[in-house]
């Protein structure tokens, strides 16, 4: 009897250590879907008297992007991997109603992570005191 108890105590003993052995301790939880991208979004001069300038900017960032996607993107660490920059950007045309609007469209349709600051301050200014008051 004896042996017997020692036999099915040794048995129970191998099944929980096969069993522990070959289960999945991956966390129930799993991560949060990551983005495809990195939404970030501007407003630029790209027509109009602030045209010159806002052109430059805007080659700027595009080369900006270009380098950190080249290198895989910007590391998140909350998804443990590099996601790439996706620019969008709008010619708000030195107009500051136009900059206004299309900063609105960048929040509410585009959902970019960030802005990207534009080149006028007079655009600037002003969309600043359109948005605050």
């Amino acid at each position: 009897m004896r042996r017997a108890t020692c036999t099915a105590v040794f048995l129970m003993l191998l099944v929980v250590g096969l069993v522990s052995f070959t289960y999945d301790h991956t966390p129930v939880f799993a991560a949060p879907q990551a983005p495809d991208a990195i939404k970030l979004g501007c407003t630029l001069a790209l027509t109009g008297r602030f045209a010159a300038n806002g052109i430059e900017v805007k080659d700027g960032y595009e080369i900006a992007v270009q380098h950190i996607n080249e290198d895989g993107g910007i590391f998140i660490k909350e998804y443990g991997k590099k996601l790439p920059v996706k620019l969008i950007m709008y010619d708000d045309e030195s107009d500051p109603t136009k900059a206004a609007a299309r900063l609105e469209k960048l929040y509410s349709e585009d959902k970019v992570l960030a802005y990207l600051g534009s080149f006028s301050t007079v655009v600037n200014t002003s969309v600043i005191a359109d948005t605050m008051w």
